[in-house]
């Protein structure tokens, strides 16, 4: 994924320079809005600094957030284990209201959307909450181990 930043960050500042250099002709007025020239007032190296500051900013936030369970569970096996052993226990129909909340605070909404998606393959609607998600979850893996035992049945 970084690797596609850094690509993109290079073409940013290629075009960046493209156009400034071309804002700087006498002829830039007949072929470009005089707005869009006088956005181009930065130069080439201060875009730079700015970007690559940025950058790292991003980079800063991305490493803060992230646990051991986003960086050590990558695949649908990890993500049954973790939740077998931590988070089942939460749809557990005699568990109390005060049980389930003291489990879903150990575990980050940041996180159950990393097990939805490596899980689904797709990302976790942003209203959608922790408790919903991790029955979404549940009902993935029973479903899963339904349609085995109807596989089974059919040979």
């Amino acid at each position: 994924m970084g690797n596609i930043h850094e690509n993109i960050k290079k073409d940013l500042l290629y075009l960046y320079n493209e156009l400034y250099c071309l804002s700087q002709c006498e002829s830039a007025g007949n072929f470009f809005d005089k707005k869009f020239l006088r956005s181009l007032k930065y130069k080439p190296e201060e875009v730079e600094e700015v970007l690559s500051s940025s950058v790292d900013i991003l980079d800063k936030k991305k490493t803060g957030n992230n646990s051991e369970i986003i960086s050590n569970i990558q695949t649908v096996e990890q993500v049954r284990k973790y939740f077998e052993d931590n988070l089942l226990v939460v749809c557990q129909p005699n568990i109390s209201e005060e049980e389930k909340s003291s489990v879903l605070k150990k575990v980050t909404l940041e996180e159950i959307k990393h097990l939805y998606q490596i899980v689904f393959g797709i990302s976790l609607a942003d209203k959608c909450k922790k408790i919903d998600a991790v029955y979404r979850i549940r009902d993935f893996f029973e479903n899963e181990k339904r349609t085995v035992d109807l596989t089974k049945n059919l040979y």
